[in-house]
């Protein structure tokens, strides 16, 4: 039993590690401008660990920069869900509303988050 939980503790934090390592690569491809590498990163970070409310909002900004506003919104949201009090998700969609022209919807959408 003491053999498995440290399999298990050690396949955990091996797990964390790599999704750290993914987002921190998605982070300086970001810094860089390369933002479809970027992208890429986060989402291999997302794939390991769906629970990051950072990696999703971090996702999102590289789509903005892409012009993939759906998918930024979708990010930003997902975000929110896991963490409803994260405000970089929060004030990226509403960039993207902003962006696109939709300012109502955003504020609607605050309203009902409260």
């Amino acid at each position: 039993m003491f053999v498995v939980c440290i399999h298990n503790w050690l396949t955990l934090a091996s797990l964390v590690a790599s999704t750290v390592r993914e987002k921190n690569k998605g982070n300086e491809c970001f810094r860089a401008g390369e933002n479809e590498e970027a992208l890429l990163f986060y989402s291999r970070a997302i794939a390991l660990n769906e629970r990051s409310a950072v990696v999703y909002a971090n996702r999102a900004m590289a789509n903005i920069r892409l012009n993939n506003f759906e998918s930024a919104v979708s990010d930003c949201t997902r975000a929110l869900e896991i963490d409803p009090n994260y405000t970089k998700a929060l004030s990226r969609r509403g960039m993207v509303h902003h962006r696109s022209g939709r300012y109502v919807r955003e504020r609607s959408e605050r309203c009902r988050s409260r």
